[in-house]
Protein backbone atom coordinates (compact mmCIF):
# COMPACT_ATOMS: atom_id res chain seq x y z
CA UNK A 1 0.00 0.00 0.00
CA UNK A 2 1.35 3.37 -0.69
CA UNK A 3 0.20 7.04 -0.94
CA UNK A 4 1.73 9.72 -2.61
CA UNK A 5 1.51 13.57 -1.66
CA UNK A 6 2.52 16.14 -4.32
CA UNK A 7 2.53 19.75 -2.72
CA UNK A 8 2.21 22.03 -6.43
CA UNK A 9 4.04 25.42 -6.20
CA UNK A 10 6.26 24.65 -3.03
CA UNK A 11 9.46 25.69 -4.73
CA UNK A 12 7.97 29.25 -5.85
CA UNK A 13 6.42 29.06 -2.12
CA UNK A 14 9.79 28.60 -0.61
CA UNK A 15 11.63 31.14 -2.81
CA UNK A 16 8.75 34.07 -2.13
CA UNK A 17 9.71 33.26 1.43
CA UNK A 18 13.61 33.17 0.71
CA UNK A 19 13.79 30.14 1.82
CA UNK A 20 15.44 26.90 0.39
CA UNK A 21 13.69 24.68 -1.50
CA UNK A 22 15.28 21.75 -0.50
CA UNK A 23 14.30 22.21 3.58
CA UNK A 24 10.48 22.39 2.56
CA UNK A 25 11.24 19.39 0.66
CA UNK A 26 12.98 17.81 3.65
CA UNK A 27 10.05 18.34 6.00
CA UNK A 28 7.34 17.18 3.37
CA UNK A 29 9.60 14.03 3.23
CA UNK A 30 9.65 13.60 7.06
CA UNK A 31 5.87 14.30 7.32
CA UNK A 32 5.34 11.59 4.16
CA UNK A 33 7.81 9.42 5.95
CA UNK A 34 6.07 9.72 9.57
CA UNK A 35 2.56 9.30 7.83
CA UNK A 36 3.65 6.02 6.46
CA UNK A 37 5.09 5.10 10.05
CA UNK A 38 1.62 5.77 11.60
CA UNK A 39 -0.06 3.48 9.38
CA UNK A 40 2.21 0.29 10.02
CA UNK A 41 2.01 1.10 13.84
CA UNK A 42 -1.62 0.70 14.14
CA UNK A 43 -1.73 -1.90 11.23
CA UNK A 44 -0.15 -3.88 13.71
CA UNK A 45 -2.45 -3.38 16.25
CA UNK A 46 -4.97 -4.65 14.55
CA UNK A 47 -3.36 -7.09 12.04
CA UNK A 48 -4.36 -11.01 12.26
CA UNK A 49 -1.89 -12.71 14.20
CA UNK A 50 -1.02 -16.39 14.45
CA UNK A 51 2.71 -16.63 14.41
CA UNK A 52 3.01 -12.97 14.10
CA UNK A 53 5.49 -13.33 10.85
CA UNK A 54 2.56 -11.11 9.44
CA UNK A 55 2.63 -8.44 11.94
CA UNK A 56 6.24 -8.64 11.97
CA UNK A 57 6.45 -7.77 8.52
CA UNK A 58 4.43 -4.70 8.00
CA UNK A 59 7.38 -2.06 7.59
CA UNK A 60 7.10 1.85 6.66
CA UNK A 61 9.49 3.55 3.79
CA UNK A 62 9.74 6.55 1.97
CA UNK A 63 10.53 7.32 -1.90
CA UNK A 64 9.23 9.34 -4.60
CA UNK A 65 11.18 12.14 -5.88
CA UNK A 66 11.78 15.71 -5.12
CA UNK A 67 7.98 17.57 -4.45
CA UNK A 68 6.70 14.22 -5.10
CA UNK A 69 7.06 12.01 -2.14
CA UNK A 70 5.78 8.64 -1.34
CA UNK A 71 4.95 6.76 1.71
CA UNK A 72 4.88 2.94 1.56
CA UNK A 73 3.98 0.43 3.80
CA UNK A 74 4.64 -2.75 2.93
CA UNK A 75 3.21 -6.10 4.60
CA UNK A 76 3.77 -10.10 3.45
CA UNK A 77 6.96 -9.59 2.23
CA UNK A 78 7.63 -13.50 2.74
CA UNK A 79 3.87 -14.28 2.63
CA UNK A 80 2.08 -12.34 0.34
CA UNK A 81 -0.89 -14.83 -0.74
CA UNK A 82 -1.60 -14.90 3.39
CA UNK A 83 -1.03 -11.44 3.69
CA UNK A 84 -3.83 -10.30 0.63
CA UNK A 85 -6.28 -13.14 2.09
CA UNK A 86 -5.61 -11.75 5.84
CA UNK A 87 -6.20 -8.15 4.48
CA UNK A 88 -9.10 -8.80 2.30
CA UNK A 89 -11.13 -11.82 3.32
CA UNK A 90 -13.99 -10.38 6.04
CA UNK A 91 -15.25 -13.94 6.40
CA UNK A 92 -11.96 -15.00 8.64
CA UNK A 93 -12.27 -15.44 11.91
CA UNK A 94 -9.62 -13.67 14.08
CA UNK A 95 -8.79 -13.04 17.95
CA UNK A 96 -10.29 -9.97 19.06
CA UNK A 97 -9.47 -6.81 18.45
CA UNK A 98 -7.63 -7.91 15.39
CA UNK A 99 -9.24 -7.97 11.83
CA UNK A 100 -9.09 -7.53 7.78
CA UNK A 101 -8.40 -4.31 6.19
CA UNK A 102 -5.68 -3.77 8.50
CA UNK A 103 -3.76 -1.22 6.67
CA UNK A 104 -6.55 0.16 4.83
CA UNK A 105 -8.73 1.77 7.96
CA UNK A 106 -5.36 3.11 9.57
CA UNK A 107 -4.69 4.31 5.98
CA UNK A 108 -7.79 6.27 5.62
CA UNK A 109 -7.68 7.75 8.99
CA UNK A 110 -4.18 9.41 8.97
CA UNK A 111 -4.21 10.42 5.43
CA UNK A 112 -7.46 12.54 6.31
CA UNK A 113 -5.20 14.69 7.94
CA UNK A 114 -2.77 15.15 5.00
CA UNK A 115 -3.59 18.20 3.68
CA UNK A 116 -3.09 19.62 7.33
CA UNK A 117 -0.31 17.82 8.38
CA UNK A 118 1.98 18.95 5.32
CA UNK A 119 0.83 22.13 5.26
CA UNK A 120 2.40 22.15 8.99
CA UNK A 121 5.54 20.75 7.48
CA UNK A 122 6.13 23.09 5.33
CA UNK A 123 5.61 26.32 7.89
CA UNK A 124 8.47 24.49 9.45
CA UNK A 125 10.50 24.52 6.93
CA UNK A 126 9.52 28.49 6.03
Amino acid sequence: MSFRMKLIGAQVLAKGFNKDADAVDKEIAKEVFAMANEISVEGKKIVPEDTGALKGSIKPKAGGRKFMREGIVTAGSVTVDYAIEQHENPNLIHKQGRRFKYLEEPWGIITSKADKRLSDAVNRAL
